[in-house]
């Protein structure tokens, strides 16, 4: 092998081949065997766990922590050890810890007898104060501790995705959220959507091949005894939300405390005035003697109205 004294090309001479590589071609020779190293090296690691905060009152929403194969501890104090510190008096100071199984290559979590709880899925995994047995943590699972929710992603090696990247999930979480648009439906349409709901309702408990069952017996049982109609009959119904005030009189002027009193006073009225822009109105509450009267006027002016137009 000869090596020339320029710097920028190397000379590999062989027995009958001479083959010239630039600087160029080693360096990218060089960073292909870093990222193969890399490929084989995060291929023989056990997989990451990425823990997004997806809700708290404590911690950001979209804050990203990693457990490796080492594990994790969960709790509230900093100086016990934890990994993922929650601020929340709701959890305990040594909560729960993520472990990994070599055995089984999977990561599992155990609450170590907290009084809250640790909700695997929306399921609590023990009783208050109990520690728990190790639960298998799957890739896309939920974990909720008091008022803070995460989510876990397992992924090999350096590979991600969009719902694990802190990035991408703020920026989704900062999105205004989307007005739904109103669809007006037809009466058909209606009645179908009312008995598809009903269909959906039998399905959930379990009543889609259920007879309808008639109630009435039940309802007019001789021995059945209404709690709330013997209460109104001996002690009565009292409602203290109703007002004991006096209804309004025609012979007492109002007081100016009310509002129209207090609302005819802002547009200019004073007491002992007419109503009216001129001053024409009444000064005095009409009678229902009155009222009847101006009725009945009314009425007979229709009624010779009518008349007219049928004899034109």
């Amino acid at each position: 092998m000869v090596s020339d004294e320029d710097d920028n090309d190397c000379v590999i001479t062989g027995s009958e081949n001479t083959e010239y590589m630039d600087d160029t071609d080693q360096t990218q020779g060089y960073y292909d065997g870093i990222q193969q190293g890399e490929e084989i090296g995060s291929g023989s690691w056990p997989p990451c766990i990425r823990v997004i905060v997806t809700d708290s009152d404590c911690l950001d929403p979209g804050s990203l922590y990693i457990v490796t194969c080492d594990g994790a501890q969960i709790g509230r104090e900093k100086d016990q050890g934890n990994t993922i510190i929650i601020p929340d008096l709701n959890v305990s100071k040594v909560h729960a810890s993520i472990s990994y199984q070599c055995d089984l290559q999977q990561y599992v979590i155990t609450d170590h007898g907290s009084q809250n709880g640790t909700f695997l899925d929306e399921t609590r995994i023990s009783e208050s104060k109990i520690e728990s047995r190790a639960e298998k943590l799957s890739h896309g699972s939920t974990l909720q501790f008091s008022c803070t929710r995460f989510l876990l992603h397992i992924h090999n090696g350096t590979e991600t995705c969009d719902e694990c990247e802190p990035g991408q999930v703020q920026a989704t979480m900062s999105k205004p959220a989307q007005k739904e648009a109103y669809t007006f439906l037809s009466k058909k349409e209606k009645i179908k959507q009312q008995r598809q709901n009903l269909k959906q309702i039998k399905k959930k408990y379990g009543l889609q091949n259920a007879p309808y069952v008639d109630n009435v017996a039940a309802i007019k049982n001789p021995t059945y005894q209404d709690k709330a109609e013997e209460r109104r009959r001996t002690k009565g119904s009292d409602n203290p939300y109703i007002p004991d005030e006096a209804p309004a009189s025609v012979n007492k002027p109002i007081a100016e405390t009310n509002v129209g009193h207090k609302l005819l006073k802002k547009m200019g009225w004073s007491e002992g005035k007419s109503l009216g822009k001129d001053n024409e109105g009444i000064q005095q509450p009409g009678t229902m003697h009155e009222y009847l009267i101006s009725t009945k006027c009314h009425d007979n002016l229709k009624s010779g109205y009518r008349k007219e137009a049928e004899n034109v």
